[in-house]
């Protein structure tokens, strides 16, 4: 079957494949510092000139001129993502190495999700791949990745039906197995990054927990609060980096099953 695009239009789909293609290789250069479209091509000729051959210009906007102002709002967008989801890991790193962090990663792994939640999904994956964004500081900020992606979880992951009293009426205590809910996250750090953060919103005059902007109750009706409780377990001795097991909660939460699979 031949692929042919809306009627009268004279491009077939895979010809509008490449020119998306085309078009969001354009708009996903990083900006210049001077917050502009870079001047050079991937390949090195001049931006301008690719441009031209596939976006035209109008009576008022050249061809760079149109994708440049989609590459802005790409970017600034993105870039606030980020710096939105991130603020203990800015702090870590400062405004400056925050935002180079960003960039970089960006262009590594830009988004590929229908959701700005999902644009930090692979940022801690990047932080051992390229630790020298982090640096002098690496091992903290790459716990502080893992902590912050851990709360985007939390809040925004798939939760299981609510775990109540008389689910286990009747279960044989053998057979029984405990689940908890897919949106839990347990972590080993090495520092308390958790009160950390806590006193940062504080100081910042921000809101101390993210649930309470989204507020309501999850699907399961655990209070959002309730998913986000935190409990902690520090270990300093021997004068080390305090250790630290970070498990976002939700303790009225769960799923049930039995070993042999019954519901």
């Amino acid at each position: 079957m031949r692929e042919t695009a809306r009627r009268g239009s004279g491009q077939t789909f895979g010809e509008l494949r490449e020119l998306q293609r085309k078009t969001f290789a354009a708009i996903r250069q990083p900006l210049t510092p001077a917050r502009r479209l870079p001047s050079r091509w991937i390949d090195g000729r001049p931006t301008r000139k690719v441009l031209a051959e596939f976006i035209k210009p109008n009576d008022r906007l050249t061809s760079f001129e149109r994708v440049e102002i989609y590459s802005k709002s790409y970017w600034f967008r993105v870039l606030d993502c980020l710096y939105d989801d991130y603020p203990g890991l800015r702090a870590v790193l400062g405004e400056r190495k925050f935002y180079k962090l960003r960039v970089a990663y960006l262009d590594r792994y830009p988004s590929q999700s229908f959701t700005l939640r999902n644009l930090g999904s692979r940022l801690v994956e990047f932080l051992r791949e390229e630790p020298k964004w982090a640096a002098p500081h690496q091992r903290m900020a790459l716990d502080m990745a893992r902590f912050e992606w851990a709360q985007v979880v939390a809040f925004d992951g798939p939760e299981l039906p609510a775990l109540t009293p008389d689910d286990l009426l009747g279960r044989d205590p053998a057979k029984l197995r405990l689940g908890i809910q897919p949106h839990m996250t347990l972590l080993e750090l090495a520092y308390p990054l958790d009160d950390f953060v806590v006193a940062l919103k504080k100081q910042s005059g921000g809101p101390q927990v993210r649930s309470k902007q989204r507020g309501g109750r999850g699907a399961d009706g655990c209070p959002s609060e309730e998913r986000a409780a935190a409990t902690t377990q520090h270990d300093s001795s021997g004068g080390a980096p305090a250790r630290e097991r970070f498990v976002l909660q939700a303790p009225s939460c769960g799923s049930i099953s039995d070993a042999d699979g019954a519901a």
